[in-house]
């Protein structure tokens, strides 16, 4: 029981940080999640805290041991949730852990128990992870069963990218963003109102996830390189597509690896009849 409870402590998790570009680029950069403390009993309840990065809101609620037995969902005091797999377990010397006093020779007395412990993370809302993902630390299970942390517990994350190469659609209707690599957007948003990306709202993906941009910041250009761009006779001022830049926060997301929050921004062309297009495909990293 007290090994597999060592799942508790894969709730250090591996997120990764991504800004979403709605057409263009925009930075991301690799970090980690660190949390110091793991209070608790496995007869009782455990809680992880004194969490910095990502979005736990610091720690995790109360939890009951045994709910984590084969793996389980941890929910966090900013409200997010991640769910992890049953850990992989190492034993290691439990010398640094509290309690800890060597046996006097011939005798094998209780000691603690440290483990070193790998897992699988399976699901994640609004903690910015990218899936699939893993964590690994390691614990101190002393002989009353209390939980604590063999020093800090600590992941690291790479930086990941998400690129689309499509948007189509009209101003008057709906848009569709697709040719997606990278994240876990099935490769392609569900339709979405053209004033979604207009106003702010959120971008459903085919994958299920989810990903949320506040207002923009719009900037027009030329569009002399968007499609049916013609350039006028000399005196003339015909309609012409129009060429958007933009910058947005990204204020909420759901299984595409965003730390929140986020930003982005890129560029767009919109067409005389309204025709909505990428002027560069739509990139992140």
């Amino acid at each position: 029981m007290r090994r597999i409870l060592l799942a508790l402590v894969a709730m250090v998790i591996p997120v990764t940080v991504l800004t979403v570009g709605i057409s263009g680029t925009a930075g991301a950069a690799g970090g980690k999640i660190e949390c110091k403390a793991v209070n608790g009993n496995d007869t009782g309840t455990v809680t992880v805290s004194e969490c910095t990065g990502g979005n736990t809101g610091g720690s995790s609620e109360a939890l009951p041991a045994s709910a984590l037995a084969t793996g389980g969902t941890i929910d966090w005091t900013s409200g997010s949730t991640t769910t992890i797999g049953a850990p992989a377990l190492t034993s290691e010397k439990a010398t640094k852990c509290p309690g800890y006093v060597k046996p006097p020779k011939g005798t094998t007395p209780p000691e603690p128990i440290a483990e070193k412990f790998i897992a699988d993370i399976t699901g994640d809302n609004g903690d910015g992870m990218l899936l699939p993902a893993s964590a690994n630390g390691a614990v101190c299970i002393g002989t009353d069963g209390t939980i604590t942390a063999l020093g800090d517990l600590t992941i690291s994350w790479h930086p990941s990218s998400l690129t689309c190469t499509t948007i189509s659609g009209n101003a008057t209707s709906t848009i569709t963003v697709s040719g997606c690599t990278g994240g876990d957007t099935g490769g392609s948003s569900e339709p979405l109102t053209a004033a979604t990306l207009a106003t702010g709202g959120t971008i459903d993906w085919t994958s299920g996830g989810s990903t949320t941009i506040g207002t923009p910041t719009l900037k027009s250009s030329t569009g002399k390189k968007c499609p049916g761009y013609v350039k006028p006779a000399k005196g003339t001022t015909p309609a012409e597509p129009i060429a958007e830049s933009f910058t947005a926060t990204v204020t909420a997301d759901t299984g595409d690896g965003l730390a929140l929050p986020g930003s982005a921004k890129g560029a767009v062309c919109v067409g005389t009849d309204g025709t909505i297009t990428a002027l560069k495909p739509l990139a992140a990293k």
